[in-house]
């Protein structure tokens, strides 16, 4: 299964099953934005003058970061240490200020761009981008290329520039780093680990290869917790850091061994009580140790510090599903929707109420609270029309169109109206199919399956739910489920057994985690 904790991603895209327009700008936010954890590009900097202006060049990479002033090149080496460490606020500081001091540094904005907080300012960042790449050099472009390929949810395309990359830069661990990831957004786990290895044996003491390698044998097939506790081990010893620390906490989480992973987020913390990551983390792993109580002020403290406080509101509403409390998790997320969406730039407002009403809708599909998700489907969907606009791909239009149907279907299904889901899924399947994402059918496999449980065709419910996104946590539930109706009881069992102690945070798994404990 696959980390998703929004505050802090340092892996792929949602493990819970979300509408596919939230999951692409989730990819936005995922996939690239927050868990790019490369190199402390300043240790090993040359710079250079140039006809251009400076350029900042490390001659281990061949890459180069031109701007026509050396005080952006600066602010923007500094904010590039935070950005590749996963600390964002920092991050974000450090590259404004570059970009003041030089309006037309395309590649400030691209990474800029990658840490927004709503698709809108996506958008813009990378328009800036575009306006300028054309002074670029080669290793700008390609970038520019890699990230757009995410604004279309066009995986083949991410392959193709980064393949490029390591073919241009042969060198480059960064650009390893890159096909890494973009056989990951393909699911072909085998060759992203191989790509994070070489950018390891390319660069040992360059600390992005192994929090890769790490997260890799974390949440990707086949999983190796020990191979992921030694490669967190070798990043602590040979660069100690907030990144390290936390790293080597996850895996701690993933080997169920939760005091130890609160011991490392707490280290972190002390390294920086200004960090909003490690306290989402140390909340993570307080909530898994059932201390619920002292989870919520930790969270409350991470959204405090962090640029977009959706992460906080939503883990504090989630500690109280794995209470068994589903009303009060909609009460304090309906709390947040009214007193703190008003306190919010206008900017950020809608995509905070459209992925809390995400999680609302979740938990009305989860409980069968039909008329409930009525509602909220109601309120969702103009929110998921804007969202499309503002990315403005078809793509994304696609997409939000999708994310409706799936919902309807859901309501569908809650109604027992199997006439009613089978026509939605149709419907959705027949918008998706120009995407170029290969998990873009999971959300009409899981309603075919779902359809097919109710009318206890088990067979047909299995073979549609064993076509659903194998990293998606809430899919493999219902897998679980249709096995267990289908009779085939030890396979049910071995999804059972892995979900259970999964220990990442996410609607989905706090909907379902204590269900799944008791049958184990």
């Amino acid at each position: 299964m696959v980390n998703f904790e929004s505050a802090y991603r340092p892996t792929q895209h949602p493990t819970n099953y979300a509408p596919p327009l939230t999951t692409l700008f989730c990819n936005l936010k995922n996939i690239f934005m927050k868990k790019i954890v490369a190199a402390l590009l300043a240790v090993a900097l040359l710079f250079c003058s140039t006809s251009n202006g400076y350029a900042q060049k490390n001659k281990n990479k061949g890459v180069m970061f031109t701007t026509s002033s050396n005080e952006a090149l600066s602010y923007f080496s500094d904010g590039l240490i935070y950005y590749d460490l996963g600390q964002n606020t920092k991050a974000r500081e450090l590259l404004q200020k570059a970009i003041k001091q030089d309006p037309s540094f395309a590649i400030a904005y691209i990474h800029l761009a990658t840490l927004a907080s709503t698709p809108g300012e996506f958008v813009s960042y990378m328009d800036k981008a575009k306006e300028h790449i054309s002074g670029a050099n080669e290793w700008e472009k390609l970038l520019y290329d890699y990230t757009e390929g995410y604004m279309t949810d066009n995986s083949d395309s991410r392959l193709a520039v980064a393949q490029k990359m390591t073919t241009t830069f042969p060198h480059s661990a960064r650009a390893c780093f890159y096909l890494g990831q973009a056989y990951s957004d393909r699911y072909d786990f085998a060759n992203a680990r191989k790509c994070f290895q070489k950018a390891i044996k390319l660069e040992p003491g360059w600390p992005t290869g192994y929090l890769a390698l790490t997260s890799s044998y974390i949440f990707q097939d086949p999983k190796d917790f020990k191979e992921a506790e030694k490669t967190a081990n070798k990043l602590v010893t040979r660069q100690p850091s907030n990144a390290a620390y936390i790293s080597l906490g996850d895996v701690y989480r993933a080997q169920n061994n939760l005091k130890k992973a609160e011991q490392m987020y707490s280290k972190a913390i002390d390294e920086d009580p200004n960090l909003p990551e490690a306290y989402y983390r140390r909340g993570h792993a307080l909530t898994f140790l059932g201390q619920y109580d002292q989870a919520r002020p930790v969270y409350e403290k991470a959204a405090a510090l962090d640029v977009n406080p959706t992460g906080g509101r939503q883990f504090i509403a989630f500690t109280y599903l794995y209470q068994d409390d589903p009303t009060g998790a909609l009460k304090s997320l309906e709390n947040d929707l009214q007193n703190i969406t008003p306190t919010l730039e206008a900017t950020q407002r809608d995509q905070f109420k459209l992925e809390l009403l995400t999680n609302e809708a979740m938990i009305a599909l989860h409980t069968k609270d039909a008329t409930k998700l009525q509602e909220i489907v109601t309120e969702l969907r103009p929110l998921t029309e804007n969202q499309g606009l503002q990315i403005g791909t078809e793509e994304a239009k696609l997409e939000g169109k999708e994310a409706i149907l799936f919902w309807e279907g859901a309501i569908d299904l809650l109604n027992n109206d199997i006439e009613g889901v089978k026509q939605k899924a149709g419907e959705l399947k027949t918008t998706m199919e120009p995407v170029k994402n290969p998990q873009k059918f999971g959300g009409y496999y899981l309603l075919m399956g779902r359809a097919a449980l109710l009318q206890k065709d088990y067979k047909t419910a299995v073979t549609n739910l064993e076509q659903t996104d194998k990293m998606d946590i809430y899919h493999q539930y219902w897998l679980a489920k249709g096995y267990e109706a289908n009779g085939q009881n030890d396979k049910a069992t071995a999804i059972y057994k892995q979900i259970a102690n999964f220990n990442f945070n996410g609607i989905a798994y706090a909907l379902i985690r204590n269900e799944i404990k008791k049958k184990i």
